[in-house]
């Protein structure tokens, strides 16, 4: 904040205390009165952007002590030199009015003498020892006046002597004046660089300006991010001792508009505008503003992801699927493992084994985290409309399409994940274009031209024998090669039934907590019911199976635990219409691709849950008791 330092001896003091209130100087400045001798005791306090008013004497002093302050002098003016002559003259009729001058005579004044017909004299001193000691002659030959600046008039009094001020109170006045004139421009330039700090702070990029002599006069923080260098070794310095890419030297240095130039700098790709500063017809320096490609990325993804107006996160997190069997925490582990990674994923799994979920959990486990997670059903659209949802379009591609055009799936997701389900399902014609996106990471608009970059990690989905559709040519095998590199199987819930019973519970819970307490002390019972389900649906048959009973059980008027068992029974029964879905084999006779997967670990886990009853863990595992010792034999269980 501003301050103002009058400087001077008494009379100055007093008079200018008398002009300030005056005029209704500025009431929240802090002015200071200082006597002249106390000056070199306050150099500590005067800082750059302080006023200082004072007479010549003292400004030379301020001059000398080297301060950056404003110094506003007390000029004296014609007027004042005339009317201090007129005054010591009637002091002192006949005699020379002799006039005491620091540093050197004042000119222009030569024809006052004509003019009034008195005579005067200047004498130049230097230092105040000599004023002083001529004063003290002037006494002693009978002055009684002398004419001068206020110390002047301090030393005259001393001396028995008057000392009348070169300075008029209306000279006091103007620098006064004129000071507060000088505050309220400070105040206008403080904020017009208060504005400027927070334009080139809060601005998107970085911005740099350079003066016609190419000293850098603005250089904010998005500039030292990007260029490494601070501001304290860049601003107010020539450009060719801080910049020392020649191409982006040149272009900061350029007398022709650049626009939107890409450059390799420290290892990043920068798009930079450039435009001179041209005042009567002559460059005057130039402003230039650049930007990390990436930052650009970022800030049209959040463009795109408020566009489609839709929340693109995972909701999901490993802590969320529920189950503590040793497969399950396996499968767990891997996915954990697969999400540090930046690989594409294959989930496999049948439906209803929760697969969205992995890739949920996956994303949320990855550095990927903080970005969008999109999700697509491959399955549930024609391949004309699936083509411009992954890939967008631009305005006018097709009948229909919106003027701007519509970003894709693939581009909302970039740097997050998308999850294409149902992958199995895809035409060859979108698996070509698919491969091509996910092999170069970049994508054309439907009906576009320009090649748009993305960074997306890609989990593919699906329920499907893959293995067969290679077979019968209607899945491209490089395809499949590209989206395969990480591959996860989510076991069925046959393959897992210890996690029937933490199932049940959770699905209770979310859809009757109180229903859920009152069947606490029969959930075995339950959980017996539901074990000899071959569970076809997997998770999801399970708690579609917990909701129909929770609200079949809400019609029943009696509550004995045979009723509530035999209403979960018919609650949990497949209608005739999934009985007899040619896509589900009941019973298989052999070894179906399901059974192959029946491992050590899942035959393990199954007998001991049933207390080594081997037919009731064939019948949960969905094959024969035969198969069963056959696989024990070979797995040597």
């Amino acid at each position: 904040m501003t301050k103002v330092f009058i400087i001077g001896y008494a009379n100055l003091i007093e008079q200018s205390k008398r002009i300030i209130k005056e005029i209704s100087f500025p009431p929240h400045i802090d002015v200071n009165y200082l006597l002249a001798e106390q000056l070199l005791n306050y150099e500590i306090i005067i800082n750059q952007e302080d006023i200082l008013i004072c007479g010549e004497r003292s400004e030379d002093r301020l001059n000398k002590l080297g301060l950056n302050a404003t110094i506003v002098p007390i000029k004296m003016n014609t007027h004042d030199f005339q009317k201090a002559i007129i005054t010591a003259y009637e002091h002192e009729p006949g005699k020379q009015v002799k006039v005491v001058v620091f540093g050197q005579k004042y000119t222009g004044i030569e024809f006052i003498q004509d003019y009034l017909k008195l005579q005067f004299e200047q004498n130049v001193f230097d230092n105040d020892e000599d004023i002083e000691a001529y004063i003290r002659e002037l006494r002693n030959q009978g002055y009684k006046t002398v004419v001068g600046a206020s110390y002047v008039g301090e030393v005259a009094q001393k001396y028995g002597m008057m000392g009348i001020s070169l300075f008029s109170e209306n000279s006091i006045r103007a620098a006064i004046i004129h000071t507060a004139d000088l505050i309220n421009i400070k105040k206008i330039e403080y904020e017009r660089i208060e504005q400027l700090k927070a334009v080139t702070s809060y601005t998107y990029g970085a911005i740099l300006s350079i003066d016609n002599n190419n000293k850098i006069t603005v250089y904010n923080s998005l500039s030292e991010q990007l260029l490494g260098i601070p501001a304290s070794e860049a601003l107010y310095q020539s450009i060719e001792k801080v910049i020392t890419d020649q191409e982006l030297l040149s272009i900061f240095q350029t007398n022709e508009p650049i626009i939107n130039q890409i450059i390799n700098f420290n290892y990043k790709k920068i798009v930079i505008t450039s435009i001179p500063i041209i005042v009567s017809g002559e460059v005057q320096g130039t402003v230039s503003t650049f930007h990390d490609t990436s930052s650009i990325q970022k800030t049209e993804q959040k463009i795109r992801m408020r566009q489609h107006n839709k929340k693109l996160n995972a909701r999901y997190k490993f802590n969320d699927i529920i189950g503590n069997s040793s497969i399950l925490k396996k499968v767990k582990k891997t996915a954990m493992s697969y999400a540090e990674s930046n690989s594409t994923i294959l989930i496999l799994g049948e439906t209803g084994t929760g697969k969205e979920l992995f890739a949920q959990s996956i994303h949320n486990h990855s550095t990927r985290n903080k970005g969008p997670f999109v999700a697509i059903n491959c399955a549930a659209l024609p391949e004309s409309l699936l083509n411009s949802e992954l890939f967008g379009y631009v305005g006018g591609a097709f009948t229909g399409a919106r003027q701007g055009g519509k970003p894709g799936l693939f581009e909302l997701a970039h740097d997050g994940t998308i999850f294409l389900d149902e992958i199995g399902d895809i035409s060859l014609s979108i698996q070509s274009k698919l491969l091509r996106v996910i092999q170069e990471r970049e994508l054309m608009r439907v009906g576009g031209e320009n090649i748009i970059p993305i960074n997306v990690r890609v989990i593919c989905a699906t329920n499907k024998n893959l293995a067969q559709s290679l077979k019968k040519e209607t899945f491209r095998k490089d395809f499949y090669y590209r989206i395969s590199v990480l591959q996860l199987k989510i076991p069925p819930l046959r393959q897992r039934i210890e996690d029937l019973l933490p199932l049940i519970e959770y699905f209770f819970k979310i859809h009757d907590h109180e229903l859920l307490i009152s069947l606490k002390p029969i959930l075995p019972n339950i959980c017996k019911v539901l074990t000899n389900k071959r569970w076809e649906g997997n998770v999801r048959e399970l708690e579609n199976t917990i909701e129909r009973f929770i609200i079949m059980f809400k019609h029943q008027k009696s509550f004995s635990k045979d009723e509530i068992l035999n209403l979960l029974k018919e609650a949990a029964e497949i209608d005739s219409l999934y009985k007899n879905s040619d896509t589900i084999k009941e019973k298989p006779n052999k070894e179906t691709e399901t059974d192959l997967d029946v491992n050590k670990e899942v035959i393990e886990s199954t007998i001991n849950y049933f207390n080594g009853n081997k037919s009731a863990a064939a019948k949960s595992l969905g094959i024969s008791r035969v198969t069963l010792y056959r696989k024990l034999n070979k797995e040597k269980v």
